[in-house]
């Protein structure tokens, strides 16, 4: 492995505070700032951020309570999802039915982006719009065949499916949620079916100055 074997695995975009003496591997990035007593670097890992129950972007989590009837945002893909979305696509080429889809952990291929409410309600869909068109919204369930079957005790939230979203562009969403805002708690918009990746490349490095620094100089 090329893994530098002080510095290791981050998440891309994840900052890690690195102790430097002994360590040939920090030593090495060429640090900016970095002298001789330096005892610790910011490194920061290459990419953008993938991980495990993500929000779509840094301002899709909603301030509690929320009480609006609107919420609206921006957001991009990382090409990095759809290349983890395709690879599991390859390892497990499952021919899934329409009556598979209402169960998201189903057909893990998708990429889901969650209308995440503490308390859904099945009769008060909300309706949504990316970059300025009405999508589908859906209803997600803990029961594979719930078109036939739907109801408040299989059901589970709301999804929408934006594996033919383009990737790496910027899109704009807005989210009509209406008067069941405040009693559904509507909590925020979070990818689905996206595990954590990893990296060991490096894109920045940069000393920190801290008072014992000076003790070296």
């Amino acid at each position: 492995s090329d893994m530098p074997s002080f510095i290791g695995f981050g998440r891309p975009g994840e900052v890690a505070r690195i102790f430097t003496p002994g360590n040939l591997e920090v030593q090495a990035l060429h640090c900016e700032g970095f002298r001789e007593g330096v005892l610790e670097v910011d490194v920061t890992f290459a990419g953008a951020p993938v991980y495990h129950a993500m929000p779509i972007s840094s301002q899709s989590e909603a301030k509690q309570p929320f009480q609006d009837h609107w919420f609206n945002t921006s957001f991009m893909i990382p090409a990095a999802i759809p290349e983890q979305l395709q690879a599991r696509a390859s390892r497990y080429p499952v021919q899934w039915t329409s009556q598979d889809l209402s169960a998201t952990w189903l057909a893990p291929a998708r990429l889901l982006m969650t209308i995440f409410m503490a308390k859904p309600d099945i009769k008060a869909p909300p309706q949504l719009w990316i970059n300025g068109t009405e999508v589908p919204v859906k209803k997600a369930s803990n029961s594979r065949d719930a078109p036939a079957k739907s109801s408040q005790h299989t059901f589970l939230g709301y999804y929408f499916d934006a594996s033919s979203l383009v990737v790496d562009v910027p899109h704009s969403l807005s989210l009509f949620l209406g008067s069941q805002a405040s009693s559904t708690q509507f909590q925020g918009l979070y990818w689905e079916n996206v595990e954590t990746l990893y990296t060991s490349e490096i894109a920045s490095c940069t000393a920190v100055e801290t008072e014992l620094d000076n003790i070296f100089i």
